[in-house]
């Protein structure tokens, strides 16, 4: 089997399961390549320009929603969901030293909402989300999402706007904004 027959066996996009790669060596005659070890990451189904995306227990989100946006070639679109989660980091931006703060945060968590749009940076992917999350005492906390790893369940809708969005630097704000 060449690595071209072996990596469209691997395509999975018409499977209702999607499979990524590391660190599987295969050689055939001519060539030795470094293929991904096959795990599953998530399950999902689309209707019409949306898709109901089951993230695995204990993926990382924003790793799995990254890898399905890039994956379907979303280049503009939307995120929402909830899931519970057990670890966070939560990113707070200063606009008065254009520097982000970090926090992180270790217990069983509800995602009460998560919400974001799917542009491009420098013709990669680009997610912009943002998370409200609640523990066992009902507190809430809320911010941009920088990683957060499923424990139990994680339910997400991707639609995708069938165009592109670009993103460059703001000088003036500090982040990456919209390019209309």
């Amino acid at each position: 089997m060449s690595v071209y027959e072996f990596l469209s066996i691997c395509k999975l996009s018409q499977f209702i399961k999607t499979k990524v790669v590391c660190n599987f060596a295969y050689q055939d005659k001519q060539n030795t390549f470094l293929l991904t070890q096959i795990t599953d990451m998530y399950k999902y189904k689309q209707i019409q320009n949306r898709y109901i995306v089951s993230i695995d227990n204990h993926e990382e989100i924003f790793a799995a929603l990254q890898h399905f946006c890039t994956e379907k070639q979303i280049k503009c679109g939307a995120i929402n969901g909830i899931g519970a989660i057990n670890s966070l980091v939560l990113r707070f931006y200063n606009p008065k030293t254009k520097a982000y703060v970090d926090k992180e945060f270790n217990e069983q968590m509800e995602i009460a909402n998560l919400i974001g749009n799917i542009s491009t940076l420098d013709g990669q992917t680009y997610l912009h989300l943002h998370v409200t999350v609640a523990g066992s005492d009902y507190k809430a906390y809320a911010g941009h999402l920088l990683k957060a790893q499923l424990s139990g369940a994680g339910e997400f809708v991707v639609e995708d706007y069938g165009d592109e969005i670009c993103r460059k630097f703001n000088e003036e704000i500090g982040l990456n904004c919209y390019d209309l």
